[in-house]
């Protein structure tokens, strides 16, 4: 009798250590698990890119003479971006890419950015430079354009200029702020398919302050 005692002490001693065994496994999990976890809430974030869905305040429908905003502000940077990128002699490819773009401006913007190239055709002299988009700040059709009217629009543009005069570098990758006027025009569409034209500027070019830590 005494032996079947031990005996079925002994097995509940062995029963209680293994339970023992498993919640210190189980706990060590639940620990390993949370020191995971606060790992990801700290380096995650970073990695996260989060895409942000098109403009829902209405349908996805447009009247047949509606311009979106995504349409405008495209548009005037793709035309703003040629106008800035001058190769090889600024004084003259300044002067050759607006006559090349005069349908896409209206002719008092062509003549005013004509004179302003001519009157700057000394500082133009061997520079290169070269416009594309200030990815800190992306573009954003929905908040970067102002609709005045259903046919003309302001338009902010944040972009990115690098420049160089005689091989050296005088501009890398320098922010600046543009702000254009935009109108609809379908008079020539065999010369401008967009129907669309830069009609000024708001402002000068105004340079973004950035933080140099």
């Amino acid at each position: 009798m005494n032996i079947f005692s031990r005996t079925k002490a002994r097995h509940q001693v062995d029963e209680a250590q293994i339970k023992v065994t498993n919640w210190k496994l189980a706990c060590g999990a639940l620990f390993l698990l949370c020191v995971l976890q606060a790992v990801g809430f700290i380096v995650y974030p970073k990695l996260i890119k989060i895409h942000h869905p098109p403009d829902t305040s209405k349908s996805m429908l447009t009247a047949l003479n509606e311009i979106p905003p995504a349409q405008v502000q495209g548009f005037s940077f793709m035309i703003l971006q040629q106008l800035n990128n001058l190769k090889d002699d600024g004084k003259y490819t300044a002067e050759n890419q607006l006559t090349r773009l005069r349908c896409f401006m209206t002719e008092d913007y062509f003549y005013l950015k004509l004179r302003t190239a001519r009157n700057a055709s000394l500082s133009f002299n061997d520079r290169n430079r070269a416009m594309s988009v200030y990815t800190a700040i992306p573009p954003n059709p929905y908040e970067q354009v102002t609709i005045l009217t259903p046919t003309s629009w302001n338009v902010k543009l944040y972009t990115t200029i690098t420049e160089s005069a005689g091989g050296e570098l005088i501009k890398d990758n320098v922010p600046f702020l543009y702000n254009l006027q935009v109108v609809a025009d379908n008079s020539d569409p065999s010369c401008n398919e967009y129907g669309l034209k830069l009609a000024g500027e708001n402002d000068v070019p105004r340079r973004i302050r950035t933080e140099i830590n």
